[in-house]
């Protein structure tokens, strides 16, 4: 009777990561784990690549538990703690991801491939816990290792625009786009930049750019809005606003939007009162002597058809949307000032409006 051939476990682990390769990851998996129970030079990168396929299907406990059972065989690996900072990233444990992150750039050399995505991830991580300074440092020497990534223009232009830094963030957009003209997220973010610096024309096309690349992109929609908000394009903007909630019904910058652009309203309304009305400096008013052409008010000026109310109107809609903002991001200061303000205005014109008198 002939003998079963020996379990070769070489040649098991590159099947089995042939297996991995094409998405046979049920098989794939049995294989890594009969490795696992032989006693070979293979045991490290079976633990490693199982990890792998844990995280690749969610399972992210699992996943650290057999990247770190690789790290106890072999630990000079940078890939095995490259891999487990990616898992501890996304399971939202960034500081231990940086840590293994650091780890892995002490342990690759100068010519490892896998420095690019390490110093990109180490970015990401620092970017996620607002620490910019930080962030745009790795990002650079990303960029710097692969220059023709247009993912990493593109993070590095995100976080020079969160610095404030606009017209550098614009290059690096730009220079993504032109590495990847199809790039939606790219186009998105130069549009923002553009209206950050009042380029509205420019940054409308590019907006438009990426909702025609992208259309369900919200992150262009709402962009978009603001730009036609800073042209006075009222309707266009909320009717704008109003499609991203219905696809995204908790999204809060839409609702703070909807905000602004009723005390937009507002403030037109008042400027044009103080146009008819002659209003002079500081909401003291030129009172004509025929009482039944003006109505003075301490905070607002009213004409007979109670435009007044009107106005008020658009302050108690701007409340009511900045408070639904309020819902979907509770730690936002500026919108909570915002309503505190608002609310403020609304009582001392509410106190003011007196009945016309002919």
């Amino acid at each position: 009777m002939p003998t079963a051939s020996p379990f070769n476990t070489q040649q098991a682990l590159v099947t089995a990561m042939q297996y991995h390769q094409v998405g046979r990851l049920a098989e794939a998996e049995q294989l890594y784990r009969q490795i696992l129970q032989h006693d070979s030079s293979q045991q490290a990168e079976a633990w490693h690549l199982l990890g792998v396929l844990a995280a690749q299907t969610g399972r992210y406990p699992e996943a650290i538990e057999h990247i770190q059972a690789a790290i106890a065989v072999n630990s000079t690996q940078a890939s095995f703690y490259a891999n487990l900072g990616n898992v501890l990233q996304l399971s939202g444990r960034l500081q231990e991801a940086i840590a293994n992150f650091e780890l892995a750039l002490s342990l690759a050399g100068p010519t490892d491939a896998s420095l690019h995505n390490i110093y990109n991830s180490l970015a990401i991580c620092w970017f996620e816990q607002n620490k910019l300074p930080e962030a745009l440092a790795y990002f650079r020497q990303a960029q710097q290792l692969n220059p023709n990534q247009p993912e990493t223009y593109h993070n590095l232009a995100n976080v020079l625009s969160e610095l404030g830094q606009f017209d550098e963030a614009i290059v690096h957009y730009r220079q993504a786009i032109e590495r990847s003209p199809n790039f939606a997220g790219a186009y998105a973010g130069l549009g923002k930049a553009l209206l950050a610096r009042q380029q509205l024309t420019a940054a409308e096309t590019a907006c438009q750019q990426a909702v025609q690349l992208e259309p369900s992109l919200v992150n262009a929609q709402l962009t978009l809005a603001e730009v036609w908000i800073a042209q006075n394009k009222f309707e266009t903007a909320k009717d704008k606003l109003h499609q991203v909630l219905k696809s995204a019904p908790t999204e809060a910058r839409a609702y703070f939007n909807l905000g602004r652009l009723c005390e937009s309203l507002h403030q037109l309304e008042v400027n044009s009162d103080l146009t008819t009305f002659k209003k002079l400096s500081n909401l003291e008013l030129e009172v004509s002597s025929d009482l039944t052409t003006f109505k003075k008010l301490s905070n607002l000026e009213v004409s007979s058809d109670l435009t007044t109310f009107k106005k008020l109107s658009n302050l108690e809609e701007a409340i009511n949307y900045y408070q639904q903002a309020l819902v979907y991001s509770p730690g936002n200061e500026e919108v909570k000032l915002k309503i505190e303000a608002l609310k403020q205005k609304l009582e001392s014109a509410v106190d003011h409006v007196q009945p016309v008198k002919y």
